[in-house]
C-alpha cells in the first residue's frame, strides 16, 4: 500500500522547478535527450521528485536511445499506476506515481523504447517505462 500525498497547486508550484511542475503536474514532457538521467549508469534509486517514493532501481534501467531514461519495471508493482492517454492524437499508456499522481512518462510496448535490458533480454520482449528525468531525483547507492 502506498501512502497518498496531496498538495494544493500553489504548494506544488512552490516545491518544484517550473520544468518539474510542468512535467509532473501538467502532464508535460521534457525535450528528448535533454534529461540529466538519460545516460546515468551508476547504482542507485530513482525517486519521485514530488513525494520521494522510490520508483525505479538502477538494475532495471535500460540502455535506451529513446531520448528519455527507460526502465523494464518499477521497484515494486504498486508504486506506478497506469492510465490511458489519448493526447496529441495518439493512444498511449500514461505512467503515474501511485503516491502523488505525478505524471512520470509512458509505458511503451515491448521494443518501443529501442533499448536492451542490462541482463541482455531482447528489447522486443520487455515493455519499457519511458520516464522524464524532471519527474525523478536520483539517490546514489554505495557499492556493498
Amino acid at each position: 500500500m502506498v501512502d497518498r500525498v496531496v498538495r494544493s497547486d500553489a504548494e506544488w508550484r512552490a516545491l518544484l522547478t517550473p520544468l518539474q511542475y510542468n512535467v509532473t503536474r501538467k502532464n508535460g514532457t521534457e525535450r528528448a535527450y535533454s534529461g540529466e538521467y538519460r545516460e546515468l549508469k551508476e547504482p542507485g534509486v530513482y525517486r519521485c521528485v514530488c513525494c520521494d517514493a522510490g520508483l525505479f532501481r538502477s538494475e532495471e534501467k535500460l540502455d535506451s536511445d529513446s531520448g528519455w531514461p527507460a526502465f523494464s519495471a518499477p521497484a515494486a508493482a504498486d508504486l506506478i499506476r497506469t492510465a490511458e492517454d489519448c493526447s496529441w492524437l495518439m493512444r498511449r499508456t500514461d505512467a503515474r506515481c501511485a503516491g502523488c499522481d505525478a505524471h512520470l512518462g509512458h509505458l511503451l510496448p515491448g521494443g518501443a523504447a529501442a533499448g536492451v535490458p542490462a541482463a541482455g533480454v531482447p528489447a522486443a520482449a520487455v515493455p519499457a517505462y519511458s520516464i522524464n528525468s524532471a519527474a525523478l531525483k536520483f539517490i546514489h547507492r554505495r557499492p556493498v
